[in-house]
Order: structure tokens, then sequence, then C-alpha cells
């Protein structure tokens, strides 16, 4: 499956999305396991206010060959926006758990590891997990931290089948414009 990400005022959309290069036969979020967020919402939701988690230094690492500061943290289920969607439409947002990578030299986040803590009795998953992987990536004469790999998980209730779901973020691009009006007098 591939798709094109674009970020528009802070927001994802999905476009040109195909299925073996094709376009999808029905909607996509019916073809399989599909996960949204990783390029913008995941970390911006983490980090909002209104999420209140509990960050925890748990000391200093190095990821991705740059030396960084690591933190645990925690969210309590009432402020949850990590929607888990069962194949039949119904969904859970529940408390979740993680960790943090944030670079030393620049103060940016290099890794973001979470799982659920709990999901409730007959709901189709028992166990969902993510992990979104930043590095530096060229476009034009500049380097930006952006996204280049992320995995989610999400494991069948009492058994050992999982669903694993990855996405290589690739060909990034930078567009903007600029105009200028001027009135005849």
């Amino acid at each position: 499956m591939t798709a094109d990400v674009v970020c528009v005022n802070d927001e994802e959309e999905y476009r040109n999305i195909l299925v073996d290069g094709k376009p999808a036969p029905k909607p996509v979020e019916k073809t399989g396991a599909w996960s949204t967020g990783e390029f913008v919402t995941t970390l911006r939701t983490l980090l909002s206010p209104q999420t209140d988690a509990a960050f925890v230094r748990r000391g200093d690492d190095r990821i991705v060959g740059r030396d960084a500061y690591r933190y645990d943290f925690s969210v309590r289920q009432a402020n949850s926006r990590w929607v888990i969607v069962n194949p039949d439409g119904r969904s859970e947002s529940p408390a979740y758990n993680g960790t943090l990578w944030i670079d030393k030299e620049r103060h940016r986040v290099l890794r973001l590891e979470m799982r659920t803590s709990s999901l409730p009795a007959g709901f189709t998953y028992d166990k969902a997990e993510s992990t979104l992987d930043y590095d530096f990536v060229r476009i034009g004469k500049e380097n930006y931290l952006l996204p280049i790999k992320s995995a989610n998980l999400a494991c069948m209730s009492g058994g050992s089948t999982c669903m694993k779901n990855e996405i290589d973020f690739r060909n990034y691009r930078r567009f903007e414009a600029e105009s200028d009006i001027t009135f005849a007098k």
C-alpha cells in the first residue's frame, strides 16, 4: 500500500492511496490493518497540554547516532486520544505508556514508543504498540528532522495472533508559494 501524506496547516491528509499500485477497491480502512497519525498527530497529541502526559526522566541514551535524553511517560485513559478501532467499527481510547528520546543538541524527538496499558474485555485486541522513528532528511539545501519509519502492532485477545503494520516515510518534498498583488492606479 502506498499513499501521499501531506501536511496542511499542521493536519495530515492522505492522498493517492494505492493497494498493489491500483486504487483501493473498497474504503482503505476495510483493507486490513490501517493506521493514521504517524506523521504529525501522534507526537503532537502526546505533547499536548490536554493529554496531560506524566513524564519521568530516565537518564541519557544514544539513538540514531545522537546523544539523547530518555523519558518514560504515561497517559490516563480519560485523556487518551489514541484511538484503536475494532474490525466491527467499535473503538477505544485506552490508557497508554511509553518512552520518548529527545536529541540533546537540538531538543527534538528522535524516537517515540508507546503501548496500551489495557484494553477492555470483549474488545478484539488485548494489546497495541506503536514505534515512531525520526532522523534528519535533506530537502533542498536544508536538513529537517522528520519521521522516517513507524511500526504498529495489534494482538488479538486470547491468542497469539498479531498484526503488524510497517510504514516507511520517503520521497520528502517541500512546497511553498509566494505571490505579490499589485493594483494599478
